[in-house]
């Protein structure tokens, strides 16, 4: 082999390994994205149900049902 030949080989191996470089970078970024995508769409559904949770709470609607049957009763 002459030393053109070589030159060219490496050159053609040296941009083929950039390429799957920038490729593995590509996909590395993506999964990054996704799971922190993931991760706050999480976190977000948390925070709303602890709103809504607050919200309304539970036992309020008890307390509401208690009071009218008070009420009806106390009606003359």
């Amino acid at each position: 082999m002459k030393n053109s030949e070589i030159s060219i080989l490496t050159e053609e191996k040296g941009k083929l390994f950039a390429l799957k470089f920038k490729f593995y970078e590509i996909i590395e970024k993506i999964i990054n994205w996704r799971w922190q995508s993931i991760f706050l769409l999480v976190i977000a559904a948390i925070l709303l149900s602890v709103v809504f949770l607050q919200m309304f709470p539970g036992n309020e609607n008890s307390l509401i049902k208690t009071d009218l049957s008070q009420n009806l009763q106390s009606r003359p």
